[in-house]
C-alpha cells in the first residue's frame, strides 16, 4: 500500500470533522499532531500561547483524550 502524504491528512481531517472542532481547534489540532510547540503555534497563527492552551484544552475534551499522545493515536 503506498504511503501518500494528500490521503493521511484527508484522514485526518475527517477524523477531526467527526469531533466537531471549530475551524481554529483545527488548525491548532494540525499544527500540534505536528509536534509543534505552543509557543510555534501561536506565532504560526498570531495568537496568544495561553489561548493555544485553551483551544488544545478545548480539542482534548471534545476528543476526551488527556494527553499528546492519546490526541495522536486518535487521529492515525
Amino acid at each position: 500500500m503506498v504511503n501518500n502524504a494528500g490521503l493521511q491528512k484527508f484522514r485526518r481531517e475527517k477524523v477531526l470533522d467527526n469531533y466537531k472542532l471549530t475551524g481554529r481547534e483545527k488548525e491548532v489540532a494540525s499544527l500540534w499532531f505536528s509536534d509543534k510547540s505552543a509557543l510555534h503555534i501561536s506565532n504560526t497563527l498570531g495568537i496568544s500561547e495561553g489561548s493555544v492552551r485553551n483551544v488544545v484544552k478545548s480539542i482534548y475534551i471534545k476528543m476526551n483524550v488527556s494527553d499528546r499522545s492519546q490526541f495522536a493515536k486518535k487521529l492515525l
